[in-house]
């Protein structure tokens, strides 16, 4: 990072500066992810590192129509949906382009589902054709579809749609109090998600319904986006108290995040939704720490090998799953065996370095 742009990093109106603490906190998610789908057993639900994801998405993203809109004194839909595009959707067909030939050259009698799934996937309804189905995230008995993963990525650019109509709603229809009534839907559509997830998910059975469904899972999200509209701490000053208890905030909240993913499994009835209701107030307390230009919680997560990941971690994620199961399941090695993670991590990094380079940027 040069001079430059550390001077620009305290911009105050209409900018968000380089944050290298959220790059850092999706590197660790990310990990926690791949982790979990390579079988660690020490982190049985490194599963929810996707929440995480979501708390950063919906603070960022957040914080970019904000910033927008005190730049412009607007935001402009077309101009965000075509810079999401951009950002998210070479990649994905890279991905899916990949998985089709592989789907195609050694899994030919599953060709046409994965072909179905290529379109549920193209469009960002691949959770909502999983619900329809009544496929389990959790059940790997057969092998899992190539694409099972981009359920997150439609919930994610399901809310890059609605979001900024409900954003340019309240600037046209809110007037001065525009940011206390976004606030309020917001929050009251969280408490209503949460209450859903309540309704859908039964005890001993299955949360695949619960987990994968936009209506149930907003809630995490709009957690994110409830900090990105209040939370700008690279444009104030912070005095030594309010340093120390944004610090302590933000390592409680990974310390909380960590606990849960290490002890709590997949079918704990106590997650859905308390769970990860707790696990989403950690994630932006860890969020907004790591937002915070110097402060401590910065500084851990700045660690490079974190950076690097988690300036990768669209790659990684969009590339782990397909690499794991043609591991697993087609080369032979042994689930939750080191040498399935060695080998996966390492082609994984490898094809999203790739990814990065020449795909993505």
């Amino acid at each position: 990072m040069s001079d430059s742009a550390n001077v620009e990093r305290e911009a105050a109106v209409g900018r968000v500066p380089w944050l290298p603490g959220l790059d850092g906190i999706r590197g660790l998610a990310v990990a926690c992810v791949v982790l979990y789908h390579a079988g660690a057993g020490w982190l049985p639900a490194g599963f929810l590192g996707v929440d995480v994801f979501f708390v950063v998405s919906g603070f960022l993203i957040t914080a970019l129509l904000a910033a927008e809109r005190e730049r412009s004194g607007g935001i402009s839909l077309r101009g965000f949906w075509a810079r999401r595009a951009k950002r998210l959707l070479p990649a994905l067909a890279a991905v899916l382009a990949a998985t089709t030939a592989f789907a195609a050259a050694v899994l030919g009698d599953s060709l046409f589902d994965h072909l179905r799934e290529v379109l549920s996937a193209a469009v960002y309804l691949t959770n909502w054709d999983l619900i329809v189905r009544d496929v389990s995230y959790f059940d790997t008995f057969e092998r899992p579809s190539q694409l099972r993963h981009l359920w997150s990525l439609a919930v994610e650019e399901q809310f890059y749609v609605l979001w900024p109509l409900a954003f340019l709603a309240a600037l046209r229809l809110g007037g001065k109090s525009w940011l206390r009534r976004l606030s309020w839907f917001a929050a009251l559509a969280a408490a209503a998600s949460v209450a859903w997830m309540a309704v859908l998910h039964e005890p001993a059975s299955d949360p695949s319904r619960a987990y994968f469904g936009s209506d149930a899972r907003a809630f995490t999200i709009l957690i994110g986006a409830l900090l990105g509209l209040h939370w700008r701490p690279w444009r104030r000053e912070f005095g030594r108290a309010g340093g120390i208890a944004a610090d302590a905030a933000g390592l409680g909240g990974l310390a909380v995040i960590g606990t849960i993913m290490a002890r709590t499994s997949s079918f704990d009835s106590w997650l859905y939704p308390t769970g990860l209701v707790l696990l989403s107030l950690a994630a932006a307390a860890a969020v907004g720490a790591a937002a915070r230009p110097g402060g401590l919680v910065e500084q851990i997560l700045s660690w490079r090998p974190l950076q690097y990941a988690g300036s990768r971690s669209y790659g990684i994620y969009l590339w782990h799953w397909p690499v794991l199961l043609a591991l697993e399941w087609e080369a032979g090695l042994a689930y939750a065996s080191p040498w399935l993670l060695a080998a996966g991590a390492g082609a994984t990094l490898a094809l999203s370095e790739a990814s990065y380079r020449w795909v993505e940027r």
